[in-house]
């Protein structure tokens, strides 16, 4: 499993609180969409004995992890079998029969694509040691998100997007030389082609307004692929993503505040200018460095702070919040989580919070979690109890608040896989390894490393006590 711990930590690096992340999650959890079909499989000719291969192709706009599953109408004229996405077909008898292969996403949602095996009868020109052409396989789409975006204005600033053909597609029989890309735009008023050819497409806002444009690939062999992305054009105002909310710090304590994390532009080529207010400079500096407000404490009382970004039509957005400077200290992280964290699905995680977190002036610690979608999440005292139910990378956050409202928080990913696809869990230690922990059946230690880490319980599952779940949504 690739690391995607990095991108997330520079989003939320500089102290984003655990209502960002919910609202984060949240956005990106609704809505969910089937997966997708992405060209077409072309008919398969084999003959007796002999086998071709495939691969399907499919796009979940949610980027769920999909699972594969295939049907045969006729084995009695070819044989068929899956292992991941790479389809076998073998023929048995003269004939012709209809392969059926459907991806299913994490949520249920699924498609299905299909094609024709063709078995000839001897005295075709396929027997007595000949074979059949290599089989063409078309392009196929790849699964990276489209630009259902709002992209600029162009009386506020002419927008050209150059969508590289390889970033989008790719043909498993190499013939990107020999590709034809066109590309089509629902109203050229709106979004004009500039240009199309085997490399890129190059697309130009025109004038506000709705369209589609479509990029479609085509082989030699007349297979394509093709992908549409929806467009808006024109300039709206920018947007507060998450509400800020008042925190403490101390004396000398420097905290920072992501303003994109807060405000956003949904203009695509768009940008914001960031300011800053500050009523009571004496108690709190304030200061912007790119685009990251940095805060420190200088001596006991609240300011008033207002983050704002402005858009370059001279529209704003703003958030709002105290801070209050006190003697208190925060909770602090005694002992750091994993990066990633792989269980299988169905796999319960314990983790015993107190060993994670403590408070340097022995206040009592309430505790709040936020996870994305296909985690079941509830604590119960300082014992936070996790249950994986759905395939894929999850992120989770943990926070620790003490009676002043000072906090700790820290997240990890939960990388989840099928039983059949990960027979041995690990993990990792935060330097992209995995290191040899023996059968994870129920680990409670990291060998590589002295603090604690999360237990694994399979197939346990505590019993759920109504009000002691404490799940901070923000």
């Amino acid at each position: 499993m690739k690391n995607i711990v990095e991108p997330i930590r520079e989003f939320i690096a500089g102290g984003v609180p655990a209502a960002l992340l919910a609202a984060t999650l949240l956005a990106a959890c609704e809505n969910p969409q089937p997966p997708g079909v992405c060209g077409t499989i072309p008919e398969q000719t084999v003959v007796v004995g002999e086998t071709a291969s495939v691969n399907p192709c499919f796009n979940d706009p949610n980027g769920d992890v999909l699972k594969y599953s295939m049907a045969n109408s006729d084995p009695g004229v070819a044989a068929a079998s899956i292992s991941g996405t790479l389809v076998t077909v073998r023929g048995v008898a003269p004939g012709v029969g209809v392969v059926t292969i459907t991806a299913t996403d994490a949520s249920g949602l699924a498609a299905d694509q299909e094609f024709r095996v063709v078995v000839p009868p001897s005295g075709t020109g396929f027997e007595d040691g000949g074979s059949a052409p290599p089989p063409n396989q078309p392009p196929q789409v790849i699964p990276v998100p489209s630009w259902n975006w709002l992209w600029s204005d162009p009386v506020v600033e002419d927008f050209t997007l150059e969508a590289i053909v390889a970033d989008h597609f790719f043909d498993p029989d190499d013939d990107y030389a020999d590709l034809t890309v066109t590309a089509h735009s629902t109203d050229p008023a709106v979004v004009r082609i500039e240009s199309a050819d085997t490399s890129a497409v190059e697309l130009l806002t025109v004038s506000p307004g709705r369209a589609s444009v479509t990029m479609t690939v085509t082989d030699p062999d007349g297979a394509s692929a093709s992908k549409t992305w929806k467009v808006w054009v024109g300039n709206v105002a920018p947007e507060v993503w998450s509400e800020g909310r008042d925190f403490v710090v101390g004396v000398d304590e420097e905290t920072m505040r992501y303003f994109p994390a807060f405000i956003v532009d949904c203009n695509i080529g768009d940008s914001l200018t960031y300011t800053l207010s500050n009523s009571n400079p004496a108690v709190v500096e304030a200061r912007i460095e790119e685009r990251t407000a940095h805060f420190r404490g200088l001596a006991a009382g609240t300011a008033e702070i207002t983050m704002a970004g402005e858009d370059r039509a001279g529209l704003t957005a703003e958030v709002s919040f105290t801070i209050t400077v006190a003697e208190n200290r925060a909770p602090v992280i005694v002992d750091t989580l994993p990066d990633e964290i792989a269980a299988i699905k169905g796999d319960t995680l314990e983790f015993v919070l107190t060993d994670y977190f403590a408070d340097p002036d022995g206040d009592d610690l309430s505790y709040g979690v936020v996870s994305q979608r296909g985690l079941d999440t509830w604590i119960e005292g300082d014992t936070l109890w996790v249950e994986a139910n759905a395939t894929g990378y999850k992120l989770i956050m943990i926070d620790a608040v003490d009676p002043h409202g000072r906090m700790a928080w820290q997240f990890s990913i939960v990388a989840v896989e099928d039983a059949e696809e990960g027979a041995e869990l690990a993990l990792s230690t935060g330097t992209g390894g995995r290191p040899d922990h023996g059968p994870r059946v129920a680990a409670s230690a990291d060998p590589a490393h002295s603090g604690p880490r999360a237990r694994l319980v399979p197939g346990q599952v505590p019993p759920r006590r109504p009000g002691t779940a404490v799940v901070d949504s923000g």
